[in-house]
């Protein structure tokens, strides 16, 4: 993803150090130059009330164009309305971008805004515990940006021209802005109104300044700006988010979370600080560093040279317990702090990097990663089908990546029009009241038609002894499944595999597995006598107890 002017131009250890993001606030000749970074992390709730993406996809499917077009036509008719004094220049005044929004605030939700911006410790809130090196002069940029807008409130100043695409780069705030986004998504997930809830918005500001941290590291600076070419970086990032429908993607994650980290049943504080917490250690994630050797054979040497260069990795990382040098850890639950183990997971299990994880057979039990994967690569194959299947339902699990893919294909137009805040619950809903008669639970949540699939990828080489295994591994897999639950389940396949003729494999397998899916409440009311008989046999069990 780095392009260099020489082919063999080389990227060190050094190098990546001396790297500076572009996202930062820093002063320089006395002049705060970060301001306009404060459009991507301050949470506008008018912006997140009248400019809501998934808001416009009730009434018809629009372009990314025709959005930005709709929300600039309402942010006009916004900043009009609130009538902001301004006098003409011969210049524009560049302070609109990041003014804008927080006058807007003022005028349509006062209390709201004024409880935000009157704080003593407004710039510690606003920054948390994760830290980074953008925030050389934030305290400072934090405290002129509140003066500033008492000063233009008072009429003590005034905004002077504005800037030609001010409504086009507000569009875009508007739309995915990380900061106002996340608001957004949180207040779904918690189901609360983030006008009357400051902790949310809290949350949602700290959510905003980590992506800061993702959008200053060089290889994310290379992607954006080989998509979206110009100055200014901040602007730029605003339409990769806004491309890339960040606000769906934090409203699907947001869902996941709010399951995953069992806080259905929380307060709507509590619920949008953990997942917000969560989202947080998923951005902050540190690259990890590993050492690779490069071999060299001198000519007429009797000897090999070995040299071991440092490698930073962001985008892959390796599945262990090794931890970044720049790493701090983090606290989850506010006691025990995350092992590199358990970050890496986390980070893995989000829409955000890594998007390849690899590791031992540490990972092939008892973890899931299936919230956005739903292919594993075999590099090399277990001996026996017990192990192949725990490898393979790590990413085979409830709601997972490929479930998730096929039930919005099917219902994501629908849901969409549904009032319901959490368009990915009513889409389930949909999927669980729309299935077949005779389907259980595992219809929509764990199983789904479509054309999505858990994908197995084996590199074996032809004829080679990993070829042979895996044939033998398919073969076995649905005699395993048949012996699930019994002891000794490696001796058993093989001694079925040995008995009984492949051809006469799948009946037998029919009678004598254990069907082990849910009850179906359905087939129950279709015949209550057999349902009836259960009751009864359990109630003779009861009373012989």
């Amino acid at each position: 993803m780095m392009r260099a002017a020489h082919p063999r131009a080389q990227l060190t250890q050094d190098d990546w150090k001396k790297q500076r993001g572009l996202l930062r606030f820093t002063i320089s000749d006395e002049r705060l130059t970060g301001l306009p970074v404060l459009l991507l992390i301050y949470p506008c709730l008018a912006f997140a009330r009248d400019c809501d993406p998934r808001e416009l996809a009730r009434g018809a499917r629009l372009t990314a164009t025709e959005v930005l077009a709709q929300f600039a036509v309402r942010i006009k008719g916004l900043i009009e309305k609130a009538g902001i004094a301004q006098e003409p220049t011969t210049g524009t005044d560049d302070r609109w971008y990041w003014l804008a929004p927080m006058l807007l605030d003022y005028a349509e939700f006062p209390a709201a805004a004024e409880e935000w911006w009157e704080r003593a410790e407004l710039a510690q809130t606003w920054a948390g515990t994760e830290a980074g090196d953008e925030d050389d002069g934030w305290s400072s940029h934090v405290e002129h940006a509140k003066q500033t807008l008492n000063s233009v409130r008072s009429g003590k100043d005034h905004l002077g021209t504005p800037p030609d695409d001010l409504f086009n780069v507000l569009a875009l705030a508007a739309s995915a802005a990380p900061a106002t986004a996340a608001m957004r998504a949180y207040a779904r997930a918690s189901r609360t109104d983030p006008a009357t809830c400051l902790p949310l918005r809290d949350i949602a500001a700290r959510s905003g300044r980590a992506f800061l941290s993702l959008f200053n590291h060089a290889e994310v600076i290379e992607a954006v700006r080989t998509e979206f070419r110009g100055e200014p970086y901040w602007e730029r990032v605003l339409e990769y988010a806004h491309a890339g429908g960040l606000q769906a993607v934090l409203d699907e994650y947001a869902h996941l979370l709010r399951e995953s980290l069992g806080v259905v049943a929380l307060s709507p504080v509590v619920i949008a600080d953990k997942i917000g917490a969560e989202l947080i250690a998923a951005l902050t994630i540190r690259a990890a560093s590993l050492r690779i050797d490069e071999v060299t054979a001198p000519r007429y040497a009797r000897e090999i040279d070995i040299k071991t260069d440092p490698m930073r990795l962001r985008f892959a990382m390796r599945f262990g317990d090794d931890r970044s040098d720049e790493e701090a850890p983090l606290v989850f639950d506010g006691s025990s702090p995350a092992t590199r183990k358990e970050r890496v997971r986390a980070a893995f299990n989000s829409p955000f990097w890594p998007f390849v994880l690899v590791s031992t057979s540490v990972g092939q039990e008892g973890l899931d990663f299936h919230h956005y994967c739903h292919a594993v690569t075999h590099w090399n194959l277990p001996s026996n089908p017990v192990d192949l299947e725990q490898r393979e339902g790590r990413i085979h699990r409830y709601k997972g990546h490929a479930v998730r893919k096929n039930v919005a294909a099917a219902f994501a137009a629908n849901a969409l029009r549904d009032g319901d805040p959490d368009v990915w619950e009513t889409a389930f809903e949909m999927g669980r009241t729309g299935r077949p008669v005779q389907e259980n639970d595992l219809v929509p949540y764990w199983l789904f038609p479509g054309e999505a699939k858990i994908e197995r990828h084996v590199p074996a080489l032809p004829f080679s002894r990993e070829v042979e295994r895996l044939y033998g591994l398919r073969r076995a897999l649905a005699i395993y499944r048949m012996v699930f639950g019994q002891s000794r389940q490696e001796d058993l396949i093989t001694y079925l595999l040995a008995q009984i003729p492949e051809d006469q494999r799948a009946g037998v397998v029919a009678e004598l597995q254990i069907d082990l899916s849910p009850v179906s409440r359905i087939s129950h009311r279709q015949d209550p006598g057999g349902a009836e008989e259960v009751d009864r046999e359990l109630a003779k069990a009861g009373d012989s107890e």
